[in-house]
């Protein structure tokens, strides 16, 4: 998951689990993009998926600790792909 605009991409956190049936799959990635004017930054994406559907939010933050918090709520309470854009915009 790269765009013209990085600089380097790491996966920060990986997790699958199973629920209610489901197999789910959570992806933390950091990465480095040339932002304009400020010149380089961390961004932090979180990949959702389960059963063939998938969930990218993009640039949630630059901030480690609220990305791996991020993370942590949809580990926690089993966020499903259809369900990602409505918790992340109750959380921000």
């Amino acid at each position: 998951m790269t765009d013209e605009n990085d600089v380097n991409s790491d996966i920060v956190l990986n997790r699958e689990l199973e629920s209610d049936g489901l197999k789910l799959s959570y992806i933390l990635i950091k990465r480095q993009i040339e932002d304009g004017e400020s010149g380089v930054r961390d961004s932090y994406t979180l990949i959702c998926e389960c059963e063939g559907e998938r969930a990218v939010l993009p640039d949630l933050t630059s901030i480690m600790a609220r990305a791996v918090e991020i993370f942590a709520v949809f580990e926690k309470n089993t966020v499903t792909p259809i369900g990602a854009f409505d918790v992340i915009e109750e959380m921000i």
